[in-house]
């Protein structure tokens, strides 16, 4: 028969474990399942674009796109899966200004890193580098740099479409846009 204190030393190792327990599991769920969740997005947009660094258009502003439903029918995006490991990402164009215009960079874990909207931009044209925490690169007059704490991640620009009717020159920006590759200074 179990006596009053003989209970306690049990019980609390129990809870003590079953703490443990669920601080790891939601620790794991808290940082591990936004890196999942990116991993499978950067492989859908590697695939789309034929690997890394390489910009994808969507061309048709549709209500089912892919597996998203509803996506936003006034935006026509741009996405780059870019890998930084072994050469910095150069992306140039101009912006589809007076209408709305926006880059955002996300990294490896989802955070997003960077954002730069038409209202930013001191001119209709923009000059982004994005490179690996840690490497040199060779300055660019002008450029924006962004130093991204993982080598992986997401691009993601948004054009705005008012109607079908101003899809051409939309398309155009898209086919100006240019994704260049930037080797690293050696140290």
């Amino acid at each position: 028969m179990l006596t009053r204190r003989s209970w306690i030393l049990p019980a609390l190792a129990f809870t003590a474990t079953s703490a443990v327990a669920f601080i790891a599991t939601r620790s794991h769920i808290l940082h591990e399942t936004p890196r999942e969740v990116m991993t499978h997005i950067e492989s859908r947009v590697r695939q789309a674009g034929g690997g890394a660094n390489t910009c994808v258009h969507r061309r048709d502003p549709t209500p089912t796109v892919g597996r998203i439903r509803r996506p936003n029918p006034d935006i026509l995006p741009t996405t780059m899966a870019y890998d930084v490991s072994q050469s910095a990402v150069r992306l140039t164009g101009v912006t589809t200004s007076p209408r709305y215009w926006s880059l955002s960079v996300f990294q490896h874990n989802s955070d997003n890193i960077f954002v730069l909207n038409d209202r930013d931009l001191r001119s209709p044209s923009f000059d982004v580098v994005i490179f690996a925490a840690g490497r040199q690169v060779q300055e660019r007059e002008g450029a924006i740099m962004i130093e991204s704490p993982s080598d992986t991640g997401i691009v993601l620009i948004r054009r705005f479409l008012p109607d079908e009717d101003e899809i051409e020159p939309i398309l155009a920006n898209q086919n100006a846009m240019i994704c260049d590759l930037l080797p690293y200074k050696l140290k």
